[in-house]
């Protein structure tokens, strides 16, 4: 569904009744055609903060808070048609969590012109949103990526996995394909780290793990290291085909390489519980 920022500025200052806020369309308009233009050259870094005044800052805003975002605004409908264009309903960001809001890729607290640009806005979770917070790059390797405008679909994304006392822990990294240039590498390893993706990869992982432990061990006692591999490696499989980089291909991946868990290193543990 295509939205444009004048439908939403015009809903959101008539719905408002505050017609003394008609004189900020010019800026919110001209603000939408240099973010697309640093957009197209994936240069949102040179993108310039606002000129406004503190009382317009505080209007420009109030728009996203009190109309777009607010529930039972008649401008509510844009932000939900912005949130349900997104299939499976995940973050945009760590592609796990469920998206529960809006993340402003350009904060508003410095980009107050793009408080309710729609391209400026993000399907994201809660996690990904309060870490990410109001981070503003200051270079083209700094900038994270913005799943509205690219799609790192080459896989980056391994993980590696130890066994501590019964249990795997795994660590998950970037690892950029050798395609990629110097500063999608930095960015790739910059959004990795201002999301805080390894943590929220390896807490899913451990979920993960023992809401299946049962079934692992169900597998080895018949099947043994082989039939515990084969399944690790069908999961992996399985997750690949909805995204490259599945944080379950990554984890599965590592299980079926780690000689120790396919051997059943997880079954010790389990039996003392």
């Amino acid at each position: 569904m295509a939205i444009s920022i004048g439908a939403i500025f015009d809903c959101c200052v008539n719905a408002g009744a505050q017609p003394q806020l008609r004189h900020l369309r010019a800026a919110f308009l001209s603000a939408d055609v240099n973010y697309r233009q640093k957009a197209s050259e994936l240069q949102f870094y040179l993108m310039p903060q606002h000129s406004l005044s503190e009382i317009d800052v505080a209007n420009a805003t109030g728009l996203y808070r009190n109309r777009l975002s607010k529930v039972g605004s008649a401008c509510r409908r844009f932000y939900d048609a912005i949130m349900t264009d997104n299939q499976l309903k995940q973050c945009k960001y760590c592609g796990h969590r469920e998206a529960r809001t809006l993340d402003h890729y350009l904060p508003q607290a410095f980009y107050p012109d793009l408080s309710i640009n729609p391209s400026n806005l993000v399907p994201a979770c809660t996690e990904c949103n309060g870490a990410k917070g109001d981070y503003v790059p200051e270079c083209a390797e700094d900038q994270l990526m913005h799943p509205g405008f690219e799609n790192w679909e080459a896989r980056w994304l391994y993980a590696t996995v130890e066994m501590q006392a019964g249990i795997p822990e795994l660590s998950f990294s970037v690892q950029p394909p050798r395609s990629w240039d110097s500063a999608l590498i930095a960015r790739s390893r910059k959004s990795f780290e201002v999301l805080r993706l390894g943590n929220a990869y390896a807490l899913q992982a451990l979920v993960d793990f023992y809401e299946v432990r049962g079934y692992l061990e169900d597998i080895y006692a018949s099947k043994g290291s082989t039939g515990v591999r084969e399944y690790a490696k069908g999961i992996s499989e399985s997750a690949a085909r909805i995204g490259e980089n599945s944080w379950k291909r990554a984890a599965y991946e590592a299980y079926e390489e780690c000689d120790e868990f396919c051997n059943g290193g997880f079954v010790e543990l389990a039996a003392q519980c």
